[in-house]
């Protein structure tokens, strides 16, 4: 079995298992500002913002929650999820949950503390030099493997380095021990989905609790899926701009 073929085949049995065990459950709907969750619970929201594949929405009341509609082409927060599921006492990985299927399936709906993001040095300076470290090692990593011709999004070789990295890190006492579980065990289950998913490290993707504590809220995105909805979007674009000739 090739990579392609295994990368597809992986994505696919992702969607299959949630639509498997998910289908029965009625929709999680939000509108005009009130969440409602398959129990039929309502609660106030407020829009937190948007990402690619993300619309996010934040409690009114306290303590807060997030909730976050991720579109069905992707699986970082069920990666996220079971990644914790393995490390469930590990500080640095968010505490995902499943919350139910949005309308048609076309996206699903997950929910985690609100975490104080987007990460910043006065809010944890220790949490701010773990970033700056995992940053350099990420980007030395990555010009390694480049200058090797590897893919710059191949989770299984470039990952797997990265890790050993901060592994060796861990063992001169520069780097704590439980952020290279998480990023282990977070590479471990994303390859269990494919090729498709590479890291970033960047503010706006990481966070802290109210220990100090980095949290890892969003550092991994499905590279291929992030190529073709360019795509798309440049296509969009291009067809538009050739539309105002003919009119």
């Amino acid at each position: 079995m090739n990579m392609r073929t295994t990368e597809s085949w992986g994505s696919a049995m992702a969607q299959a298992r949630r639509w498997l065990g998910y289908k029965k459950n009625p929709d999680v709907t939000v509108a005009r500002g009130t969440l409602i969750l398959e129990s039929g619970e309502r609660i106030r929201v407020a829009s937190l913002g948007k990402g690619a594949f993300t619309k996010a929405y934040v409690t009114e009341a306290s303590p807060h929650r997030v909730y976050l509609f991720t579109s069905s082409l992707v699986s970082d927060k069920e990666i996220m999820q079971n990644a914790k599921k393995r490390c469930p006492e590990n500080p640095h990985l968010p505490d995902i949950t499943y919350e139910g299927a949005g309308k048609n399936y076309a996206s699903y709906v997950w929910s985690m503390p609100l975490y104080k993001s987007p990460l910043t040095k006065q809010d944890s300076p220790r949490a701010w030099n773990q970033y700056l470290f995992l940053k350099k090692k990420w980007e030395e990593c990555c010009r390694e493997h480049r200058a090797k011709a590897h893919s710059y999004f191949s989770l299984y070789v470039q990952s797997y380095h990265f890790v050993e990295s901060l592994a060796e890190a861990a063992e001169q006492g520069v780097f704590p021990e439980a952020l290279v579980e998480a990023i282990g065990e977070i590479v471990s289950v994303a390859c269990d989905y494919g090729d498709d998913y590479t890291l970033e490290f960047s503010p706006r993707n990481l966070a802290t609790d109210e220990k100090g504590n980095l949290i890892l809220l969003d550092p991994l995105f499905n590279a291929r899926q992030l190529r073709a909805m360019r795509m798309r979007s440049e296509e969009h674009t291009s067809e538009l701009q050739s539309r105002q000739y003919l009119v």
